[in-house]
Parts: structure tokens; sequence; C-alpha cells
């Protein structure tokens, strides 16, 4: 297991050139770091490409000013194409005219604002807001596939369609579980069917966690911006499956005699939650939750099982068995990679050398 911190993940520097900016380009290649180098000087851009790629990163140079709006939207598609989705921007682009503020021309001070102030506006903009951009074709697709979703729910058979379900998700979580990072590149061509399929799940189960889990993992989307999208899924999938629910007639009188039960365990539980996603590590509660999927839908399994006639209890529950035994292994396996991580990490810390480092 590589022990580099940032091991394939996408950054983005401009003004990465000389300086500050190709020193941090070559700080993020020795942490594994796949490098988008972005500056107008594309002789010293390429020099600090060699120094990165000597050190067995992946990289590619793209010359743009980061001032012009248009080169800034043109160099978001074309780093897109190239690397996926970003997870690490630097605005380092920066410059000074070294002489009193009072002496500069009004086009100076023009070419100063917009290098250092504009520049992280237009790249800040163009980049950050790209993950919600990519989400558009999810919910798009999720329109259909709830409709058809909950038309087979109140025409078919309900346990043979959980059945269904619950079979295709259980080898979902364990392959999540087992640490399944795939690239995935969340284009229309992808989002817009991922959608339907989540929409038919969603409105047959009320439960879409496993394949968004999967798919969220492998954009390399920050914990904020994991958050960010998870939450518009859900808030989009819920509340258009409530309204085909509505009209299709599912909604009962028991059934919303729950919402009494229901609303008050919500409404304390989504505080603790958030108490927990900021004081437990975002990887340890992801991992423990996925523990938690696996074991609720193995259950389900082997209950469905039983209430379909495909086995008898208890041998159906041998299934919630195994599916308990591959999950326990896999969080074993886990929590010791993450000791052995800490071990590396903290043996490397104490063989480091002095303030200043060596010569190079």
């Amino acid at each position: 297991m590589s022990t580099k911190k940032l091991q394939g993940k996408v950054a983005l520097i401009t003004g990465a050139s000389k300086g500050l900016g190709k020193a941090m380009a070559l700080a993020l290649a020795e942490a594994g770091a796949r490098l988008a180098l972005v500056s107008r000087n594309l002789e010293q851009l390429n020099q600090t490409a060699d120094a990165v790629r000597k050190l067995g990163a992946d990289t590619a140079v793209f010359q743009a000013d980061v001032t012009s709006e248009e080169q800034v939207l043109r160099l978001e598609k074309t780093v897109t194409k190239e690397f996926g989705r970003l997870q690490i921007l630097i605005n380092n682009a920066g410059m000074n005219l070294r002489k009193p503020v009072t002496d500069f021309s009004l086009d100076e001070w023009r070419q100063v604002m917009d290098t250092n102030l504009t520049s992280v506006f237009l790249m800040s903009r163009a980049f950050v807001g790209a993950v919600w951009r990519r989400l558009i074709p999810i919910v798009l697709g999720l329109v259909p596939g709830i409709v058809v979703g909950a038309l087979l729910l109140s025409r078919l058979n309900g346990e043979w369609l959980k059945l269904f379900v619950y079979a295709t998700l259980v080898p979902l979580i364990l392959l999540q579980a087992a640490g399944l990072r795939r690239p995935i590149r969340l284009t229309p061509t992808v989002g817009a069917p991922f959608g339907m399929g989540l929409g038919v799940l969603y409105s047959l189960t009320t439960i879409s966690g496993p394949p968004l889990a999967l798919l969220f993992n492998n954009q390399g989307l920050v914990k904020q911006e994991f958050r960010a999208a998870l939450g518009m899924i859900r808030v989009a999938e819920s509340t258009l499956t409530a309204i085909a629910y509505y009209h299709l007639g599912l909604f009962t009188a028991p059934s919303l005699h729950l919402l009494v039960w229901i609303a008050p365990t919500v409404a304390l539980g989504v505080p603790v939650g958030v108490v927990l996603i900021r004081n437990v590590d975002a990887e340890v509660f992801r991992r423990v939750c996925m523990s938690f999927d696996a074991w609720i839908v193995g259950f389900g399994l082997s209950k469905v099982l039983v209430s379909v006639g495909l086995a008898v209890a208890p041998g159906a529950y041998v299934v919630l068995a195994v599916v308990a035994i591959i999950d326990t292994a896999l969080l074993t396996a886990f929590f010791g990679r993450r000791r052995g991580a800490r071990g590396s990490s903290g043996a490397g810390a104490s063989q480091r050398v002095p303030a200043g480092g060596p010569s190079r």
C-alpha cells in the first residue's frame, strides 16, 4: 500500500513556472499527486514539468493567462478532459511592482489587481463550481427512474423486487468496503443512466446509499463537496419519490401516523450526526456506516428469502452470517492498514533531517 498521502489526487497550480509555484509542484509530486501546471511562461513551465516527472509524477502543462475569463473557462474544460475531477486548486499566480503605490499608473494597478485577485475569483468559480454542474444529469435521470420504480412497486410483487434489489446491493456494499476505487468520469453519458437506475432503486426500496457512495468516492471529492453532492441527490430523490407515491396512492393512514414517531428522532439524529462527522475521522465513520449497511441489507436478504419461499428459517440466515463474516474480515483489514500507515508515518517523522533539509 502506498504511503503517499496524495496518491492519485489531481492538483492544479497557477504560477507554477518558478518560485513558490515550482516548489509546491515538487512537494505535491513527492506526495503522489497528479499535477496540472499553469503559467504564461511555457519555457519555464516545461522545466518545472521535467523536474516533476523525475519524481515519477503524472503531469501536464497548460499555458494560460489566468486573468482572462475566456482562457480560464477554456482551461477548465481542457484540464477536466485530461485529468478528470480536480481535488486541489492552488491559486499561486501573483505579481508585484516594486515601487510606491502612489507611483502606479491605473493600468499597472489593474494589472496587479487582476493577477492577484481577479485570477483567484475566475479560477475558483470555474473549478469549484464544477461539482454542481456534474450532478445535473443525475438529478434529471432520477425523474424517469422514480416513475418507473414507483409503477413497478404498485403493480408487481414487492417481495420479489426486494429480493432482486437486496441481492444486487450486498455485493456492491462489500466491494465498497473492500476499498474498490476505480476512477469513474462523471460525464452526462454516465450521470443520466446512473440517475435513472438510482431512481428505480430508491423508489422501490428507499435505499440508495451504496451505489451513491461508490460513485462519489471515486470522484475524489473533498469532504465538504462529498457531503454537499450527497445531500443534493438525497433531497431530490426523496422529494420526487414522495410526489410519485402520493399520485399513485401508495401513502396509507398507518404509514402517515408513523411520521409522529419518525420526525422527532430524525430531528434529534441530524445534529448528532453533524457532531459525529466533525469529531470522528471521516474514513472511519464512512467505513463503520458501510458495515451497518452490509448487516442491514444482509438481514433483509435473509428475511425475503423466507418470505418468497426460497429458504426456511433459520437456514436462510446463513446469508446474513456470511455477509457478517466477510464484512468483519474487511473491517479488521481496514483498521490494520490504518495502524500500519500511522506507524510508517511516525517512523518517517523520526528520521526527518533538521531544518534546512538536504541539498538537491
